[in-house]
């Protein structure tokens, strides 16, 4: 691709990402101004004042809106993607060699409870690396809420258990995947 190219599509995109925000092209200025001296202040908390100069004031609040937490929302569209993805597990009768519980109270108290059903799973590598970009999306799902990054990824971890647990009530509850999701929502979803 040509630079000329490269340089159009870059512009395209970046009218496409303001023209989405509802938002209009930013003003440049491009003429050479003064720089601003910076404000002197003084800090005192009781202890002696220290002095310097910062280019606002300290006392001012800042007119930035914190935005607001939705907690109630990531757990509905992360509900929603569990939801499908259960949905499409179910219909295509996924790993069925993985199957070793029933349904029946016996089976499940020795699953959970016994421990019968926690160990490692024999999933090759080419799926279980998959569960560290699923760990990532269930934590961008908090994130996008504006969540804490500790909270994000408890939300996560519990996807990842419901998922283990409850989904794959045939299978093992595999400590590997739980590992593996639950340290790459942190590793994939936040940066």
């Amino acid at each position: 691709m040509s630079v000329g190219k490269t340089i159009v599509a870059a512009a395209l995109l970046a009218g496409l990402c303001f023209a989405s925000q509802g938002q209009a092209w930013p003003a440049v200025d491009l003429r050479l101004r003064e720089p601003q001296r910076p404000v002197p202040f003084s800090l005192s908390a009781g202890t002696e004042a220290a002095s310097g100069s910062l280019p606002f004031s300290l006392t001012e609040k800042a007119d930035v809106a914190v935005p607001k937490k939705h907690p109630g929302r990531a757990w509905i569209e992360m509900g929603v993607l569990l939801a499908y993805s259960t949905a499409s597990y179910w219909h295509r009768n996924a790993f069925p060699e993985d199957w070793q519980f029933q349904l029946r109270f016996h089976s499940q108290f020795d699953r959970f409870f016994l421990l019968k059903g926690w160990r490692f799973d024999s999933n090759n590598f080419k799926l279980n690396w998959s569960h560290a970009l699923a760990g990532g999306l269930y934590y961008q799902f908090a994130r996008a809420n504006n969540l804490s990054w500790s909270r994000s990824w408890l939300m996560a971890i519990a996807a990842s258990t419901y998922w283990e647990s409850f989904v794959e009530w045939r299978e093992v509850i595999s400590l590997n995947d739980q590992i593996t999701t639950g340290l790459g929502a942190l590793s994939t979803g936040e940066p």
